[in-house]
């Protein structure tokens, strides 16, 4: 038997993505996680400067100094755009929910890009003046079954912080009104 070279080329599709994209837009069981309030630390406990956060581990299975985790109840399918109505990151973006997708040729339309995440922090959400830490969260499991039915679950409450999808280490995060200040944060992830 002659001896040959197998070649082989592989690629996932750009359409598998987005389809998988499309398939966690649909799960509504996503949460933001406020973590870090105190600076950041070396390994030998000696103060960093808190202006150069340390890059994420992205082998994270449990976030230190969760603050609280709260529920996600506005995601939308993106795409940047000039004629877009939403302003993030100094950029305008066109937003969709589930009635604005459909599907031709096994290609999502309109050509979405990315996923956005929008929470609103109440004052009464949580009480820390800064955080260093957001993440994204599905499947966290509550030491009471009745947190599943609020906004907000503070650490104490949270038995196992569920999948971690998504970190971003910053410098402070800083409220400076903690009782009439609402404050949006978006969490806008490539697809």
């Amino acid at each position: 038997m002659d001896r040959y070279t197998f070649i082989n080329y592989q690629s996932e599709t750009t359409n598998s993505n987005k389809y998988r994209a499309y398939l966690v837009f649909k799960n509504t069981d996503f949460y933001i996680g406020l973590s870090k309030t105190t600076p950041w630390f070396d390994i030998e406990d000696e103060l960093i400067d808190d202006n150069n956060p340390p890059i994420p581990n992205k082998d994270i299975n449990v976030l230190p100094e969760l603050v609280i985790l709260k529920r996600i109840k506005d995601v939308y399918l993106a795409k940047e755009s000039v004629c877009g109505d939403s302003l993030i990151m100094d950029r305008l973006w066109s937003l969709y929910k589930e009635e604005d997708i459909s599907w031709e040729n096994g290609k999502i339309i309109p050509d979405i890009t990315h996923i956005l995440y929008r929470v609103l922090l109440r004052p009464e959400d949580f009480l820390a003046s800064n955080i260093r830490t957001l993440s994204l969260h599905s499947h966290p499991i509550f030491t009471q079954q009745s947190v599943y039915e609020y906004d907000v679950a503070p650490s104490s409450l949270i038995q196992d912080q569920g999948l971690i999808h998504w970190v971003s280490n910053s410098t402070p995060l800083i409220r400076e009104d903690l009782t009439n200040i609402y404050s949006e944060i978006n969490i806008l992830l490539e697809i």
